[in-house]
């Protein structure tokens, strides 16, 4: 039991509820909700929920009245019109943008009425429109600007006029902080959106966006993506980026569950680079030709496998001095492969040992 329940008297059903969550194979926020029998009407008011992950969860119907949603993520979250958010806390959480959308369209009516015309012009005039509201100074930044460029790309079917929406918008929001970010990664959020759609917003995100470290904090929010390229070009972004190491300690902890062998491959391609490029080899399966995945034991035999290929690899490319004798050259040869085996068996046990040490969830298994 925990330290923080210590002297509080507990019934059998609370700490049979208690039990099954904490025991849950599961970390979905709707799921574990359900285990601990909490009612989504009420006992989410006024509530601390900061910083948590709502990925894969429907939160329709849920009253988050008061509550503390600051920094919340995920990927693929729903809610609706029925979810509750009077007077919470939002900043910088998935439901900022949505929220503040909704509040500016039921203050401003016009704004509405005023999207309705821009929706019926044919898509040229729809580009001309935006590039012109945009670079208008009193609009520039503007929250209702924003609002209608959401609104607006729910509805167009063109991919022209919605990549130069994210494109003016990002100019018009070059000065206003975080807005546009923001925006984009609430568009990334949503749940019923076209693979093409994403990877249009997520090229924006990168293209605007790829040396802040929040962003990259960001991105971790769409590591359990449903889609297993999407997922893929998120890891990309994220190891690829200057700032991967201060998110290491997350990623360790999604990719050890990850279902897919590619992202797993590269995943550990990756972090072994920053042990040494040289390394890399080190970590070469022949079986497989490729890097090995790290949900393979890592026994004796896998390690002698690898070494054996690695110090063929090198032999090939080693001249022996001649002295007339064929089986010294040989016995030289075998000398030599004898120590190189030695040598790179250590260096391969210390590179897995190493990375292993790092958060790379591997099973070792080698003497």
């Amino acid at each position: 039991m925990s330290s923080y329940l210590a002297g509080i008297e507990l019934t059998k059903e609370e700490q049979d509820t208690i039990a099954s969550v904490s025991n849950a194979d599961t970390d979905n926020f709707q799921q574990l909700a359900i285990l601990a029998g909490l009612d989504k009407t009420t006992d989410f008011k006024h509530s601390n929920l900061a910083g948590v992950d709502f990925s894969n969860s429907d939160l329709s119907g849920f009253d988050f009245t008061g509550a503390d949603l600051r920094g919340a993520i995920g990927s693929n979250v729903k809610w609706d019109n029925a979810t509750c958010f009077v007077n919470a806390d939002i900043d910088a959480s998935i439901f900022a943008h949505e929220v503040k959308t909704r509040a500016l369209f039921k203050k401003f009516p016009d704004l509405d009425r005023q999207l309705q015309l821009v929706k019926r012009m044919y898509w040229t005039s729809q580009i001309d429109w935006i590039s012109n509201e945009l670079d208008k100074k009193n609009y520039r930044g503007s929250d209702e600007l924003l609002s209608m460029a959401t609104r607006l790309l729910e509805t167009v079917e063109d991919d022209y006029v919605k990549e130069n929406i994210y494109f003016f918008t990002a100019k018009a929001n070059r000065l206003e902080g975080n807005s546009h970010r923001n925006y984009l990664f609430d568009q990334l959020r949503k749940t019923e959106i076209r693979a093409k759609d994403f990877m249009m917003i997520f090229r924006s995100v990168l293209s605007f966006y790829s040396r802040d470290k929040t962003t990259i904090s960001l991105l971790t929010g769409l590591l359990k993506h449903p889609d297993v390229k999407t997922r893929l070009s998120v890891y990309k972004a994220i190891l690829g980026s200057p700032f991967a190491r201060d998110h290491y300690e997350r990623v360790d902890t999604l990719v050890a569950d990850e279902p897919d062998v590619s992202i797993r491959r590269y995943y550990l391609d990756m972090r072994s680079r920053l042990l040494s490029a040289n390394l890399r080899r080190a970590l070469r399966y022949p079986e497989k030709s490729t890097i090995i995945d790290f949900n393979v034991p890592i026994t004796d035999g896998v390690i002698e496998s690898i070494t054996r290929d690695w110090v063929d690899e090198l032999a090939a490319n080693w001249t022996i001095p001649r002295k007339g004798d064929l089986g010294y050259e040989l016995w030289r040869l075998d000398e030599r492969k004898k120590e190189q085996l030695e040598h790179r068996t250590r260096l391969a046990k210390e590179v897995f040992s190493g990375l292993y040490s790092e958060g790379v969830p591997f099973q070792l298994q080698f003497n």
